[in-house]
C-alpha cells in the first residue's frame, strides 16, 4: 500500500509513484510515459530523444525496480530498442508477474544501450503506467 501523508486542506489527491531503477550504489527516477493511476490517467506526448532521458548503467546486467512512495505491483514488463536505432525495432527485454505485494523487483537484461519502456501494473486495481530510461548494460 503507498506510503503518503494525507494533504491538509483534505483533497485526496493520488499522484502516479516515481518509478527508481537502481544499479549497485546509483539510481535514477525513470521519465513518465503514460497510462492510469487511481482515478488519474496522463500521456507524456511523444518519446524523447534517448540522451535527454535519465540514464543508468548496469555493469552486472542487474537492476533493481522500485516505487518512490513504496506501492507495491503485481507485473512489469520490460521493452526497448538499441540507442539510435529505430522504436520500430522494439523487442521484449525481460517480464514477470509477480506476488501481491512486492515492492521490490531485481531485473537481469542483456548487455546493450537500450531504450527502454517499463510498464508497470499495480496491485489492488490502481491501473498500470509506463515509464522510460535509458539503461546502458555492459
Amino acid at each position: 500500500m503507498p506510503r503518503r501523508e494525507v494533504p491538509e486542506d483534505g483533497v485526496l489527491e493520488v499522484p502516479a509513484p516515481d518509478l527508481i531503477i537502481a544499479a549497485g550504489q546509483r539510481s535514477v527516477v525513470a521519465e513518465f510515459g503514460s497510462g492510469c493511476y487511481v482515478f488519474t490517467c496522463g500521456d507524456s506526448g511523444g518519446l524523447t530523444p534517448a540522451h535527454d532521458l535519465p540514464r543508468i548503467r548496469a555493469e552486472r546486467r542487474s537492476l533493481v525496480m522500485t516505487l518512490s512512495d513504496e506501492s507495491a505491483f503485481v507485473g512489469w514488463r520490460m521493452t526497448g530498442w538499441p540507442v539510435g536505432g529505430d522504436p520500430g525495432d522494439e523487442r521484449s527485454l525481460s517480464r514477470a508477474r509477480v506476488p501481491e505485494g512486492t515492492e521490490r523487483q531485481t531485473v537481469n537484461l542483456p548487455p546493450g544501450d537500450w531504450y527502454a519502456r517499463i510498464q508497470l501494473t499495480f496491485d489492488l486495481e490502481r491501473g498500470a503506467l509506463s515509464y522510460y530510461a535509458r539503461i546502458t548494460v555492459d
